[in-house]
């Protein structure tokens, strides 16, 4: 039947058994008597069958959000928040993330598909993963405690990182808890030396970062020193002109306090050597005599 509830007649070549049906045929007495009333007979009771596979309904956040329980949905939006509960059945999670999602009571995913999907930081205690298959898929850091994983396919590819595994159970699957939790424990070993090579790498950039560092404060102080020299030079330079100065100034104020300008005296000079030229206005050029000076000013 569809969703539209009309009844439609299919071949038996669409049909398949369901896998994990509860109650087994057996070839005894009483099935013998039900084919002989089927030849007879018929089906007296139609076969009602449900869809499966690839016509699964897609949802929208909102849906998400305002919902905890999903039949034949394809789900390709994040499941995140808290919820009293969560059943999924016969749903395909595909790439996304559930991630936080806090559930207080019950949470279960029956016939699921997780396709490309991150379970992180989920509170997943007495989770029941029944009949579900997992693909490139992650669960990290997630509470999975007393949880069930119960005939699931691929749960040996998913990558169990960080997560409380006390009390979980596996049944039906190719590995066990112990060989999960050995997967888990080898992923985290993984982790810790990444982080350690990060740490390293990180110290090896920081060394040659202080090298490059201490080189460019050697280059600075050279040329600071350099710097340094050439103004002292400058400096000793002005020092030298400016004592220099001081000599000759006392130099000359000595010689100015020692030593007094001899100026002629005035009054009539005589010069045995004839006609000269006057060294001052006050003596005529044709002057006769002696030479004489004197310090009176």
């Amino acid at each position: 039947m569809d969703n539209d509830k009309s009844i439609k007649i299919l071949t038996s070549s669409k049909l398949r058994p369901f896998r994990y049906h509860p109650y087994k045929v057996k070839e005894d007495e009483d099935m013998a008597n039900l084919v002989n009333s089927i030849k007879e007979e018929g089906v007296i009771s139609p076969i009602i069958v449900r869809k499966v596979g690839k016509d699964l309904e897609k949802i929208n956040e909102k849906y998400i959000y305002q919902n905890t329980c999903f039949e034949n949905k394809l789900i390709k939006y994040t499941m995140l928040g808290k919820k009293k509960e969560l059943f999924l059945r016969n749903c395909k999670i595909e790439a996304t993330s559930l991630s936080s999602l806090d559930i207080k009571e019950r949470i279960v995913f029956h016939n699921c598909i997780f396709d490309n999907v991150k379970i992180s930081k989920c509170n997943f205690k007495n989770v029941v993963f029944y009949n579900c298959r997992f693909n490139n898929s992650i669960i990290v850091n997630s509470i999975l405690a007393n949880s069930y994983f119960i005939n699931c396919k691929g749960i040996e590819t998913v990558d169990f990182m960080e997560n409380n595994m006390q009390g979980v159970s596996v049944i039906g699957s190719k590995v066990n808890l112990n060989e999960l939790v050995e997967k888990q424990n080898r992923f985290e070993d993984i982790l810790i030396q990444e982080e350690m090579l990060e740490v390293q790498h990180g110290n090896v950039a920081v060394l040659e970062e202080k090298k490059e560092d201490d080189q460019e404060m050697k280059e600075e102080n050279k040329t600071e020193n350099e710097i340094t020299e050439e103004n002292q030079i400058e400096e000793n330079k002005i020092e030298e002109s400016k004592q220099t100065e001081a000599q000759t100034e006392e130099q000359q104020s000595g010689a100015t306090q020692n030593y007094s300008v001899i100026w002629p005296i005035h009054g009539t000079i005589t010069s045995n050597f004839g006609k000269r030229e006057s060294s001052d206005e006050r003596v005529v050029p044709n002057h006769t005599g002696v030479d004489i000076g004197g310090n009176e000013r």
